[in-house]
């Protein structure tokens, strides 16, 4: 009885991680393409950090009508029009993706640090650093 029991849940296990990695390699790469959107529309930077604990995108301080240099720091977490926060945590059990940044500057372009291509689970998401162009699901 227990081995039915077995032979059926596995293969559901295996396709809910396999879809809730879909799902956020979907959500990350709309994240990474809304911080170019956001840096290029705003004329400052956005700097996208990834981790395996998730993304977060953030923008250096305001000052009057301008943004801080970014030298500054990029302290304000970067607001999507719907309300929230462009930011998001990665599934339970899904496969480190490693420690990356994406800065994207007023022009499109990325400053990269740690490598181009975000791993989630058997996706990827790649940027091209010369015209912050964001390929993947």
């Amino acid at each position: 009885m227990l081995a039915i029991v077995a032979a059926l849940a596995a293969p559901r296990s295996l396709d809910r991680d396999l879809f809730a990695a879909r799902g956020y390699a979907v959500e990350l790469a709309s994240a990474a393409r809304l911080s170019r959107a956001v840096a290029t529309a705003s004329a400052c930077p956005v700097q996208l950090q990834i981790s395996n604990a998730g993304y977060i995108a953030r923008q250096p301080a305001i000052q009057g009508t301008h943004c801080a240099p970014a030298a500054s720091g990029f302290v304000t977490t970067v607001a999507r029009a719907s309300g929230g926060q462009i930011q998001g945590v990665a599934p339970a059990g899904l496969p480190p993706t490693g420690a990356l940044q994406w800065t994207f500057n007023a022009d499109g372009s990325v400053q990269v640090t740690g490598g181009t291509v975000a791993a989630v689970g058997p996706q990827s998401i790649t940027i091209d650093p010369a015209t912050g162009a964001v390929t993947g699901p």
